[in-house]
Formats: structure tokens, C-alpha cells, sequence
């Protein structure tokens, strides 16, 4: 008897859970661009919907840092991330050159909860290739992904 209790409260639980939808939510399209990425960040990893990115497009960032800190979204070249780089253990002043890296890069600061939507047109000729947070020791730990742009 006891197990014929179970079996009801089970299909109960059952016919509850098929009414509810498992699609995702519909993407809303960020103003001005041609297509929306979700962007996660948390310790110390980024999460996109896609690495892949067609030149000449406006990519729309939906980003939100779900982490306990904060956190960066900078995205950069390949080569432009190397010469800064190669450059700070010979800088004096680590703090220019990081002001400098920061006007030729499209960088966002994120605090602990913060949910940003961000319109970022992909170049024709020198498209960004990495995607990157240089808040001291995020780096070292992993915040970094490759993107991979498209002719």
C-alpha cells in the first residue's frame, strides 16, 4: 500500500514538472547590433555563447558578473596583449602603462552582481582575438579566451 502512495505522489510530481518550459528565454537583440552573446563571469573564467565572431559585425555583450569580485571584460589583440606584456616588467610606471593598454582596447569593469549591455563593432582589418581580465592575479589564474574571428 505504502508503495502505491509513493508511485501517485510521484506521477503528481511529474505532471507539475511537464507543465514547466525548459527553453531558454527568448535573446532580446541589443540595440544597434546585429546579434546578442551572453557573457558569464565569475572566478576566475568566462563563459560565452559563442568564441566566434564574422568581421564587420556589432556584437552585443549581454555580461553579467557572477562572481565574488570584480572582474574584467577586455577585449584585445593577440598582439596588442603581448606587447603590453612584454612591456611591464620593464616599465617603471606600471600604472601608465596600463592607462595606455586601457585606450587601445574596449575594456568594462564589472563589480560582484553587476549585469551590463555593451554594443562592440568586431574590425574589419584587426578584429579582437582575446578576451581577457588584467585585474592583478585574474590574468595568472586563467581569465582569458580565445576568440575566433571570421572572414
Amino acid at each position: 500500500m505504502a508503495s502505491w502512495k509513493v508511485l501517485v505522489v510521484l506521477a503528481v510530481a511529474l505532471a507539475a514538472c511537464a507543465g514547466e518550459s525548459s527553453a531558454p528565454a527568448p535573446r532580446v537583440l541589443i540595440e544597434g547590433t546585429d546579434r546578442t552573446v551572453d557573457v558569464s563571469i565569475k572566478e576566475f573564467e568566462f563563459h560565452l555563447d559563442t568564441t566566434e565572431f564574422i568581421r564587420g559585425e556589432t556584437v552585443g555583450f549581454h555580461i553579467v558578473n557572477e562572481g565574488l569580485v570584480s572582474h574584467e571584460f577586455r577585449l584585445t589583440t593577440d598582439a596588442a596583449l603581448s606587447e603590453f606584456m612584454a612591456l611591464l616588467p620593464t616599465v617603471a610606471d606600471v600604472a601608465l602603462a596600463q592607462q595606455a593598454f586601457d585606450e587601445t582596447t574596449t575594456v568594462y569593469k564589472l563589480k560582484p552582481g553587476e549585469i551590463l549591455d555593451v554594443a562592440v563593432p568586431i574590425d574589419q582589418a584587426d578584429p579582437y582575438t582575446v578576451l581577457v581580465c588584467l585585474i592583478p592575479g585574474h590574468f595568472e589564474a586563467g581569465m582569458q579566451e580565445e576568440l575566433f574571428p571570421l572572414p
